[in-house]
């Protein structure tokens, strides 16, 4: 045949279409793969290229995943027209899921955790569907083993229980990782979620509920999200949820940090008090033990004098915190709510009580309702 004396340049040129043809270095691997049904089968750490040269194109791809873990999915030398996106779904033949995703969209490069061995797809578009090029670009899919003992935990419902003053390992990874436990306690008090050898990809945060997967709104929140350490104020003996996460859920870090929870029995006797309906009266002369904690705690006390006069405070032996007094009265247009008189006022202080007809109340506070401690102090009380 003549075929094989033709020049060996023009044979090199051959060779070099078909490839580009059949989805080599430049072409687009697997088309048609615009529906789910049609995803083209890919390797696990072998990279392959893709393009999106039409308005609206949609590429699926699958994947074999081999267990517990992460996908995840990246790109490089993307054109600069596009801004590709990728979303996850497991495919059922018997139904269309092509729109059911267990990852949305989400810019590339990005991570996705999966509980089971199987099949994964996944589509790639460009972020809005308004963009194309005609220069192909590389993707890769990789897999990492799970290393975080507690996964699954991120809903209240997979929370595994953690005791006291034990120390334990998690991770935050992918991004928008949360990571649920829950804790008993026989009695009342105050508990403190801490941890150490944070990466500095991350700025830990926590938050405490109760859950009752049969409530109409499951997850009650008694305690909002605040940086670790956190701790709460835990009113009786329950069983109680928290989840630790990454304030803004934008950072990830697959390094362990080692992290424990603490409880301190309850040292304030006349907790709970930090709403007029649960004030306890104060009396003079008298001596208060109070604690400012956790952070942001307020002691409401009712008074009980019958006559006007000043109402001297003074304090000793508090750590952390710098006390302030501010006196409040009950307001009169039927709201049940405390109205301020005044100016908050450091300790020690002189407030004047104007009259004896309406009913006021002193509250302690951290000065500016940043700093905590566990410890009691007395305060000394005295009214002439």
């Amino acid at each position: 045949m003549k075929l094989f004396n033709l020049n060996p340049l023009l044979l090199l040129f051959i060779g070099m279409f078909a490839l580009y043809s059949c989805g080599g270095d430049g072409g687009d691997v697997g088309e048609p793969n615009d529906t789910i049904e049609q995803a083209n089968a890919v390797s696990l750490d072998e990279p392959f290229q893709m393009k999106i040269d039409e308005e609206g194109d949609r590429d699926w791809y699958k994947v074999e995943l081999p267990g517990q873990g992460y996908l995840q999915t990246m790109a490089k030398n993307v054109p600069e027209e596009l801004e590709p996106e990728g979303a996850v779904a497991v495919f059922d033949e018997w139904q269309s899921n092509e729109d059911e995703f267990m990852k949305s969209w989400t810019e590339i490069p990005f991570a996705m955790a999966v509980n089971d061995k199987g099949t994964y797809h996944i589509a790639i578009i460009d972020n809005y569907n308004d963009a194309m090029s005609g220069d192909p670009f590389e993707v890769k899919f990789s897999f990492i083993e799970e290393f975080d003992d507690f996964e699954p935990n991120n809903t209240p419902k997979e929370a595994e229980r953690v005791n006291f003053d034990e120390e334990y390992k998690s991770a935050i990874y992918p991004v928008g990782d949360t990571d649920w436990f829950k804790f008993k306690t026989d009695e009342p008090g105050y508990v403190t979620v801490k941890a150490k050898n944070v990466g500095d990809e991350l700025e830990l945060e926590a938050r405490y509920a109760n859950y009752d997967e049969y409530a109409a709104e499951p997850v009650d929140v008694f305690r909002n999200y605040g940086e670790l350490p956190h701790s709460a104020s835990i009113p009786e003996s329950g069983e109680y949820y928290f989840h630790i996460l990454d304030n803004y859920n934008d950072a990830k870090s697959e390094a362990l940090f080692d992290w424990m929870i603490e409880f301190i029995p309850e040292m304030d006797e006349a907790e709970p008090n930090d709403e007029l309906e649960n004030a306890k009266t104060l009396t003079a002369p008298d001596t208060l033990n109070i604690a400012i904690f956790p952070k942001g705690d307020v002691d409401i006390y009712k008074l009980n004098f019958q006559n006007t006069g000043t109402l001297s405070l003074k304090a000793k032996g508090y750590e952390q915190i710098t006390p302030e007094v501010h006196l409040a009265m009950k307001d009169t247009t039927g709201k049940n709510e405390l109205e301020e008189v005044g100016s908050w006022e450091e300790l020690p202080a002189e407030l004047k009580i104007p009259d004896t007809k309406n009913e006021y109340y002193i509250k302690f506070i951290d000065n500016y309702n940043d700093n905590e401690s566990p410890k009691s102090f007395p305060v000394i009380v005295e009214y002439n």
